[in-house]
């Protein structure tokens, strides 16, 4: 499961890197110039509890992944950057101009990752399966648990037991945690992938991640 999530994000990557913008009808601003080949642009990094989040932009679209803060890391994700992708498990490793390396923990944007993905399930099917998460950090505008999260193999997720996951804070949100144990939904179409749901509001994961830092 590791490699087909290895060969998913390189094959996502290879994408954002290697294809060049289509012009919208009617555009009157000219296109920015295509990034040179294998290389994506780091944007809009910031920090997410235990975790730095940054979005990699390539001349196809964009896709946001989660890292471990470092000093390193840091150096690499620099917003305005440009870095290019090394194969490493169980996702891939970013490397800056001067070698410096910061290797991914985790995905964010989980619609744009699962529409990447080959094979994917019907768009008429829901899938629901019991979860167990517990509340181990939160922000104003965010909380972070983890547990197990089954449904997180259909995003090729190779360890859905034993996984951290990003939440809007709001009520519904919480009133999941609390519960402890609740349900979360598949969706192979729409804005939100992995939903917590049940007889509860639905409570959108916005993002997966290995639980580094957290135990």
């Amino acid at each position: 499961m590791r490699t087909v999530l290895l060969h998913c994000a390189l094959a996502l990557l290879a994408s954002l890197c290697c294809t060049a913008p289509v012009a919208p009808p009617g555009a009157l601003a000219p296109d920015p110039p295509p990034l040179p080949r294998g290389r994506v642009r780091v944007e809009g990094m910031r920090t997410l509890g235990p975790y730095l989040e940054a979005q990699l932009v390539g001349n196809a679209g964009r896709q946001g992944f989660l890292f471990v803060p470092s000093e390193s890391c840091r150096a690499v994700l620099a917003t305005g950057s440009l870095v290019r992708i090394e194969a490493t498990p169980p996702l891939m490793t970013v490397v800056g101009a001067k070698g410096t390396r910061c290797t991914a923990r985790g995905i964010s944007g989980l619609a744009g990752w699962r529409d990447s993905l080959p094979q994917r399930r019907s768009s008429l099917l829901v899938l629901t399966e019991p979860a167990e998460l517990a509340l181990v950090a939160e922000a104003p505008d965010y909380l972070i648990a983890s547990g197990s999260l089954p449904l997180a193999l259909e995003l090729r997720w190779s360890k859905a037991m034993d996984v951290a996951v990003v939440l809007p804070n709001t009520p519904a949100c919480r009133a999941h945690l609390a519960r402890g144990r609740t349900e979360h939904e598949f969706r192979a179409r729409g804005d939100d992938a992995l939903v917590l749901r049940g007889r509860l509001e639905p409570c959108p994961i916005r993002a997966l991640a290995e639980p580094v830092l957290l135990n």
